[in-house]
């Protein structure tokens, strides 16, 4: 196709996302973003043209810089585009955003598909802006105004009110579409029950339909029950599989009798992920769906360990007092309580931890260090309560106190958290009003912490009391004071100056690794030295590696030497991380002239707060050798300039620190897979990628091309994949885990992992992938990518079947000089006449010898070269066939054994179609492609995948060995097979067995119901065929018929009108 149809074909697919989302969607704003450029602009639908005064460029962080969204929002903006820019296929999320006509901000819903190019690669993503409609508030002449408080709003996926007496729907928003001008009057059972069931938990529809059936709904108002929450898996817009939790009110209308459903649904995911953490069963109060006490005090002890020492927690205690129940509340209404409990954790949102802690008292714990916010939001959340429970009567007598306790991570004792949280609840337990209440030594630690960053003091000073403790700089880092200079060693106004100059710099680089180059450069120069670089430290702090080196004029660089060495060898560098102090070394070396000089290393550790980063070493300073106070100065602004970069470029990770000594290694993998399996998550997709004999790569290209080429590998995967699921498992490879997402959504990011790193690096790495929905685990998952891995090829961009050689003579071992296929027949047993044939490989020796496949096949699977042997037989079957066509004969249907190497490359469906090309005249359908035995131990959904994508061009395939230590159930349920071929090891004891032939029989049943036929393997006497035929297997192939023999014997035999008695 040239380049101008191409155009035209791309800019149709464009059209026609547009027009899809804008049939789909209230008619309000339609933009785009072009993925290359980063540039937004609205979509003009009378010039079918973006309209170029629209424009906003680098986004999504153009929109913040132009203050176009509102900074409560900004978290989740930058989160939406950064799925966006990764190439998701489709996103939906809510935002509060400032309207560029009148300048003032709204709620607003932000809708997009991705649009791809000719390659499969993400090139445009297309999408609509709409006024969110209606969240304000639900209006019913019946009930008052119903507002949504402002935390559900950003989760906020539908909301749905309805009469279920009339069984009419009222209103319908559904993710930023409001559809109540088409749903107003609609069935709400017939919404339920067939209109639109993918609107809601697709994957538990059936779950969902039970809780929310109209007769359902009105039997728990029946019997007393008016809120309740629960949760239910969906599969957005993007194909990912997410948590949602239906949070439903019921209520009467006293005027008329008809009773309504008022129900919100809300993105869920966040909370399941701090489920995840905890590896005891949880446990849920049975009346409102909140968590009990001793699960959710375990997720927060376990969500706090993953959290960084430095964040800010705060623990919201809530005490609802009075009511007509009295002081003896256990013997009052409890329900009452339940409804305002699952009301109050709407309102407060998913993003913290909502505890149910004793009749009338809950906790929630959320990440959060505003009192502000903290106030807003839970006013806001005792003012939801009021107003959707404001006609029980108990409720308009109580009031709410809620007691603060705002905390960093590594200050919080739970114990003492809850006990001045519930002791400020208890000292207001008289308050007139519903209150909200912080404690006192929070307010103080604040006011201490603004007088240690106010920077007064020249000298940093300790304010612990304790001799030698770390103190903060103004930039909150933790700093030791400088070692003393010798009097002369330098003066204090070059020292400033050559800061400035330093800082100035960094400031102006334009990445990290200038920044870096430009911080060591300053170093350098400042202490006349030989060399100045940095050392990068390991997540777990075992290693170190050079990652940015500076020299002076005729120094040679010792970058090579540098990477991933064990910080047991420095004894010194083991010393600064245990202290935080920098330290000076000397080494001796041997000069020309045999005398002993002596190489010296100034060490200064990069801090952030108590943690060692990494270090800068200066070798043989010239100049002020007695300070390192220069480094220590400019060291400080380093760190935050590369924080920048880390996180526009990165968006995570540790500023400083190289990408691979920070990622995640085997260690780490293997401590933590244990908790990605089936009884966290619904599917679990797992690829691994390794480079190609690594060790010979860094020999012929050198030290440096190896490094750039596994930041490739790991840029690639954590653009495609999540960076928090990425592990560095060997030297050069890779695996990266992708929960809850559908098997085309994982397939999707696999094609565009492997176009992407095959344009980069071609012919260097290899890739494997699996998926799965059953029973899964993680480890076995990666073993199985890892031996898929071994069927790939080194990706290569425009690989086809006419790259692939069919045939090569250098595979032969060294004991086959010629491969030939032999015909062994299929017969009805009920006649004896032929019904198809399996074509096995034979070799033939020097002396015509002939070679069964034992002594060959193995050897071949080792070095590859049975994925050209498989190809060979391919093509030497449909020649025979065409053969005999030519002859008059009947054509056989014929079976080609393909290895588990060959089936899973991803060139084989390609290279099979090219094998069928050049054989027109032989009809599709005539040989089928029979599965080997080690083909089944893949993942039922990965091998369910490879099969439909050659049925779709009309290739069936025989499962092989059924019965087999590896053959199970599962494949024969989930994938179509045209043929299922018993293994011998069922038919060799089949005569008398009782359970072998109950077996056999219910198999048979299967194919026959199924469409497929049922053949017996191994057949060797009339015993057993009597069996089979009473069981209802009724083809065989094996020795009592006829043993595998070459072409021209079969002809004879089988095809010039011979019957098949036993030969």
């Amino acid at each position: 196709m040239d380049h101008a149809a191409a155009a035209v074909n791309q800019a149709f697919r464009e059209e026609h996302e547009m027009l899809a989302l804008a049939m789909g969607k209230a008619p309000h704003i339609l933009w785009e973003v072009d993925i290359n450029s980063r540039i937004y602009s609205v979509y003009d639908i009378e010039k079918w043209a973006c309209d170029e005064t629209t424009e906003i460029k680098n986004f999504p962080k153009g929109f913040i810089d132009r203050g176009l969204v509102h900074p409560d929002s900004e978290e989740a903006f930058l989160k939406f585009g950064a799925d966006l820019l990764s190439g998701s296929s489709g996103g939906s999320a809510n935002f509060i955003m400032k309207e560029q006509e009148d300048g003032c901000y709204q709620w607003v819903s932000l809708t997009y598909r991705m649009i791809l190019d000719s390659g499969g690669m993400p090139a445009k993503a297309v999408g609509i802006r709409e006024n969110l409609p209606s969240v304000s508030g639900t209006i019913f002449s019946a009930f008052p105004r119903r507002p949504l408080p402002e935390l559900v709003r950003h989760r906020l996926l539908l909301r749905i009110s309805a009469s279920l007496t009339e069984d009419v729907i009222e209103n319908l928003w559904l993710e930023g579409a409001n559809c109540s001008p088409w749903a107003r009057g609609l069935s709400y059972s017939d919404m339920i029950n067939h209109r639109e069931k993918h609107l809601f938990a697709r994957g538990e529809t059936k779950a969902f339909e039970e809780d929310f059936q109209r007769e359902a709904l009105i039997l728990r108002y029946k019997s007393g029950q008016r809120w309740f929450s629960k949760d239910y898996r969906r599969v957005d817009s993007g194909g990912n599989i997410r948590w949602m939790r239906g949070t439903v009110n019921l209520k009467e209308d006293k005027s008329t009798g008809q009773v309504y459903v008022f129900a919100c649904f809300t993105d869920a995911q966040p909370i399941h992920e701090k489920e995840n953490l905890l590896t005891e069963n949880i446990e849920y109060d049975p009346n409102g769906g909140m968590y009990q006490y001793f699960t959710g005090v375990g997720m927060i002890k376990a969500w706090l360990a993953t959290l960084d020492p430095d964040k800010t927690c705060a623990l919201i205690a809530v005490t609802l007092i009075g009511g007509e129940a009295g002081e003896d509340r256990k013997s009052g209404d409890q329900r009452i309580y339940d409804w305002i409990g699952v009301a109050l954790s709407l309102a407060l949102g998913n993003d913290g931890i909502f505890v149910r802690y004793d009749v009338g008292k809950f906790l929630f714990f959320v990440e959060e260090d505003s009192k502000y916010k903290i106030r807003q939001h839970v006013e806001d959340g005792f003012a939801y309560v009021r107003n959707v429970l404001g006609d029980v009567r108990p409720v308009e007598q109580m009031r709410f106190v809620a007691g603060v306790v705002i905390r960093k991570v590594l200050e919080i004792q739970w114990d003492h958290l809850l006990e001045q949280a519930d002791f400020l609840c208890h000292m207001w337990a008289n308050a007139a009003m519903d209150s909200v209440v912080f404690a006192r030594e929070d307010d103080l630690q604040i006011q201490g912490e603004s007088r240690a960053l106010s920077g007064t003091d020249k000298v940093l000073k300790c304010d612990t009391g304790v001799p030698g403790e770390p103190c903060a700089d103004a930039s909150g880092r933790t700093q030791k004071e400088p070692r003393a200079a010798k009097d002369g060693d330098f003066r204090e106004e070059d020292e400033a100056k050559a800061a400035f100059d330093c800082v100035t710099a960094m400031i102006t680089s334009k990445s990290l690794s200038d920044c870096a180059r430009r911080l060591l450069e300053g170093i350098g120069d400042y202490y006349q030295a030989d060399r100045a670089f940095m050392l990068t430290l390991s997540k777990d702090q075992r290693e170190v590696s050079l990652r940015y080196e500076w020299d002076s004029h005729g120094k040679h660089s010792i970058r090579q030497s540098g990477a991933g060495i064990s910080i047991d060898k420095f004894p010194t560098l083991l010393q600064c991380v245990e202290t935080s102090e920098p330290a000076t070394v000397s080494r001796p070396w041997g000069s020309a002239d045999h005398t002993c000089q002596y190489s010296c290393f100034m060490i200064c550790p990069l801090l952030s707060g108590r943690k060692t980063l990494g270090f800068v070493c200066v070798e043989n300073a010239k100049v002020h050798a007695q300070s390192l106070h220069f480094v220590q100065q400019v060291s400080v602004p380093f760190l935050e300039i590369a924080r920048h970069f880390w996180k526009t470029e990165k968006a995570g990770g540790s500023a400083i620190q190289d990408p691979l000594n920070n990622l995640p290694n085997l260690r780490d993998y293997e401590n933590i897979a244990y908790a990605f399996n089936s009884d966290h998550y619904s599917t679990m997709g797992a690829v691994v990628l390794c480079v190609s004999d690594f060790s010979s790569l860094n020999a012929t290209r050198g030290f440096s091309y190896g490094c750039d080429v596994l930041n490739c590998m790991l840029e690639e995967l954590e653009t495609v994949f999540e960076h928090k699921y990425v592990f560095r498992i060997w030297d050069a490879e890779f695996a990266a885990l992708l929960p809850d997402t559908t098997q085309d959504v994982f397939n999707a990011r696999c094609l565009r992992l492997r176009t992407r790193i095959a344009r980069r690096y071609p012919g260097i790495i290899k890739m494997g992938s699996t998926w799965s929905d059953g029973i899964f685990n993680a480890r076995a998952l990666v073993r199985e990518a890892k031996n898929l891995m071994k069927c790939d090829v080194a990706l290569s961009p425009g690989m086809s079947a006419s790259s692939v050689s069919l045939w090569s003579e250098k595979t032969f071992p060294v004991a086959v000089k010629q491969y030939i296929p032999y015909y062994q027949p299929k017969v009805d047993m009920r006649d004896g006449h032929l019904v198809g044939a399996e074509a096995v490989v034979r070799g033939l020796g020097e002396n015509g010898r002939i070679i069964m496949p034992g002594e060959f096949v193995e050897s071949l699977e080792r070095d590859g070269g049975i994925r050209e042997l498989d190809f060979f037989m391919l093509e030497s079957v449909f020649c025979q066939l065409d053969q005999w066509r030519k002859k008059g004969l009947a054509l056989p249907k014929i079976s080609v054994n393909i290895s588990r190497r060959t089936l899973f490359h991803p060139n084989t469906l390609a290279s099979v179609l090219a094998i069928q090309s050049r054989y027109p005249d032989i009809p599709q359908g005539q040989v089928d492609l029979e599965i080997t035995e080690t083909a089944g131990t893949v993942e039922t959904p990965t091998l369910s995948a490879v099969v439909e994508r050659f049925r779709e061009f009309n290739i069936e395939f025989e499962l092989d060995d059924f019965g087999s230590s590896y053959a199970n159930m599962s494949i024969l349920s989930h994938i179509r097979f045209n043929t299922i071929k018993l293994d011998r090891s069922l038919v060799k004891d089949i005569v008398g067995n009782e359970i072998s032939t109950m077996l056999v029989k219910n198999i048979a049943d299967i194919c026959r119901n199924f469409e497929m036929n049922c053949v017996a393997e191994g057949v060797e006497n009339r015993q057993q065929i009597r069996t089979l035929v009473e069981a209802g297997c009724l083809y065989a192939q094996g020795y009592y018929y006829s043993k595998p023999v070459p072409a021209w014997k079969f002809e004879e035999l089988y095809l010039s009108g011979q019957t098949t008695e036993k030969v």
